[in-house]
């Protein structure tokens, strides 16, 4: 269907482009020559064209240009060749008709034949005999029109007036034709398709033909001019001018107008193959939805249409690489309209950063990106993409976005895109805030995600489920079959995380006093490090977390990234190192107890020991508490490594049990 298209668009230029050439050649008389000449010159002009336009700053390639082009051309050839038999065939007819009815005596036995045609007529020479019969040529002068528009073809007026002012007058016209494309392309009239490439045809046809009528008729003005004994260096000028501004135009439309109605095709009938299908998804209960995949046309129809379905949606998660601008700005009012809270979870970046613009409230995930550059389109100039950027720009800083961090969004080139930190779009006012992973349904991950993909998305983003699917794959299977219908219903990240926490969790703790002796004291030395990391932000935490009365909060969102990624790594060491070993029992422990509970006495005193023991602690202790459980696990890595294993195995195996 491509290929049609191309070549279907490929013989209309080509067509132009030789009957242009054929008619500069109208006085060679020898017809098939002509048509071979002509048919070479558009040939290698298009070539010529296509190979520098589609360069794009590199070297041309012409050998790629030519063969993208001589099955068109011949074509068309093959079609001239055609035409020009049937023509010469119809001639012939048409002399042997007039042979006849010359010959032919009239009412009386005379032939009539007006006097002053009488030698064109026995002109056996004469191409067109019938046309010099008297009375029609005064037939075609008196229907001739008069207007100026018809002067000027015919290249009647002098050749300053045709040059000078018509071809002002055209060029006015042609820049009229101009604004209409950039009117086609702006959003502000409504993106549809087939709209868009029914103006860009239309506009581009008007433009060819102004220009081919001012040509034409300074062309012939330039012939008339020399007729009249005139100055032969204006008429040359004026034709080389001609020929300049038909290369231009050749160019123009080779840069701009082909490439603008060849994408406008791909939209229009081919469904925009370049971005990719957008999806949409209801979560919470109908109070909130998601769009990911592309923004092309029929999406904000679509938004719409759920919108009516479910009229309490408050939330819109976009999650979109973009697309087209005009589909974004319908998008942008649909949200505004209904005054709903916009939220990106993974990437909203180019387009869906209009969209994403249009919330009452906008919020990021804390590993959420906004992305942003310069508007773009096929064939579009600098001015045409300014005043795209400038309908962005606008909607955008009256939205509330802060007006110089919109310019230098903007002003990013389109072929890179710029990533702002959270902490610069929240000071632009680009984001109300970094939404925690409680607040939103969780999204980002594919609007119609399986339980497949779903197991695939775990093992491939944390290594430490791959390990636990080969290791504990019923365990794995339970904690992945959770997720899934929990994504799918709407269930928070936080919550999901809880659930995958919950599960994983006492797997971990079943599998850590079996761990290598290397691994033990790894994950002694880590507990250390996490409870002084969380008594640094509050000893509450600390005591929350050493003691298990909180059993079911996230801790690991207070904990600094590389105690987090510790964990991560000794967690999976433990999977991997784990193997069958026999309990170890309390008595074999005591003289190691002892020793630590000595310099516990030492640092804290024997009578505060006891709070170690005591289960629903006063707040006043707590404090006092989480000093002591990192004082016990200092001290026992402070034993011999063989006393300091056993002490930590015999510990997490009373955790776990």
């Amino acid at each position: 269907m491509q290929s049609i298209g191309y070549l279907l668009g490929a013989l209309l230029v080509i067509a132009a482009i030789t009957q242009l050439f054929l008619w500069l050649l109208r006085q060679w008389d020898a017809r098939i020559p002509r048509i071979l000449v002509a048919n070479a010159l558009s040939l290698f002009l298009m070539t010529v064209l296509r190979a520098i336009g589609t360069a794009d700053g590199g070297e041309p390639n012409f050998q790629k240009a030519f063969a993208a082009l001589v099955i068109p051309q011949i074509v068309w050839l093959v079609i001239g060749l055609f035409r020009e038999g049937r023509a010469a065939r119809s001639a012939a007819d048409g002399a042997s008709i007039w042979a006849e009815t010359s010959s032919a005596p009239a009412a009386g036995g005379q032939q009539t034949v007006d006097p002053e045609n009488a030698a064109q007529v026995s002109d056996p020479g004469a191409p067109y005999p019938a046309a010099r019969v008297s009375g029609i040529e005064r037939g075609d002068a008196a229907v001739k029109s008069n207007n100026f528009i018809a002067r000027h073809w015919r290249g009647e007026f002098p050749l300053w007036v045709s040059y000078w002012i018509f071809g002002f007058l055209a060029n006015v016209a042609a820049l009229v034709f101009a604004a209409g494309v950039s009117a086609a392309l702006s959003s502000s009239q409504g993106y549809n398709p087939i709209n868009v490439l029914g103006t860009l045809v239309l506009v581009w046809t008007g433009i060819c033909l102004i220009l081919v009528w001012q040509l034409v008729g300074i062309w012939r003005s330039a012939n008339r001019h020399v007729e009249r004994g005139r100055w032969r260096l204006w008429a040359g000028l004026a034709k080389l001018a001609v020929i300049l501004g038909l290369l231009q135009v050749a160019v123009e439309f080779n840069q701009t107008g082909y490439p603008q109605i060849r994408e406008a095709t791909r939209m229009a009938f081919l469904d925009d193959p370049d971005i990719p299908a957008y999806a949409i998804r209801i979560m919470r209960n109908g109070t909130e939805v998601e769009v990911s995949g592309g923004f092309k046309y029929g999406l904000n129809e679509d938004f719409e249409r759920i919108l009516k379905a479910a009229p309490q949606v408050k939330v819109v998660h976009l999650n979109s690489d973009g697309g087209r601008l005009g589909e974004a700005e319908k998008l942008y009012r649909s949200i505004k309209d209904r005054n709903l809270i916009t939220y990106t979870a993974a990437r909203c970046a180019s387009a869906c950063t209009l969209a994403f613009a249009a919330g009452r409230e906008r919020w990021i995930h804390p590993t959420g990106r906004l992305g942003f550059h310069a508007p773009t389109f096929p064939g579009m100039k600098a001015g045409e993409a300014r005043n795209a950027s400038s309908t962005q720009r606008a909607l955008m800083v009256s939205s509330g976005m802060a007006s110089d961090f919109v310019s230098r969004a903007l002003s990013t080139p389109n072929e890179s895109m710029w990533f702002p930190k959270h902490e610069e779009l929240t000071a632009a006012r680009v984001v109300t805030g970094v939404a925690d992973v409680y607040k939103f349904a969780a999204s980002g991950w594919g609007t119609t995600i399986s339980r497949e993909q779903m197991e695939q998305r775990f093992t491939e983003v944390n290594s430490l489920f791959a390990t636990l699917k080969s290791v504990r794959p019923a365990d794995f299977a339970k904690i992945v079959d959770e997720m899934n219908a929990g994504y799918l219903s709407g269930e928070s990240e936080g919550r999901l995380i809880d659930a995958a926490r919950a599960r994983l969790l006492p797997v971990i703790g079943s599998y850590r006093p079996l761990a290598d002796d290397q691994t033990v004291l790894d994950q002694g030395r880590l507990m250390v490090d996490q409870y002084k990391a969380l008594a640094s932000i509050d000893r509450q935490l600390c005591y929350e977390y050493a003691s298990g009365v909180g059993a079911t909060k996230n801790y690991a969102s207070y904990l600094p990234a590389d105690l987090r990624k510790r964990e991560l790594e000794i967690n999976e060491r433990i999977l991997k190192t784990a193997s069958s070993r026999s309990p170890i029992s309390e008595k074999a422990t005591e003289p190691y107890w002892e020793a630590v509970i000595n310099r516990l006495a030492g640092r804290f005193g024997v009578d505060n020991l006891q709070i170690l023991a005591e289960k629903d602690l006063s707040p006043a202790h707590r404090a006092q508490y989480c000093d002591m459980a990192i004082a016990i696990y200092e001290e026992i890595l402070n034993l011999k490594k063989d006393g300091a294993v056993m002490m930590l195995r015999h510990n997490f195996q009373n955790l776990a049990d």
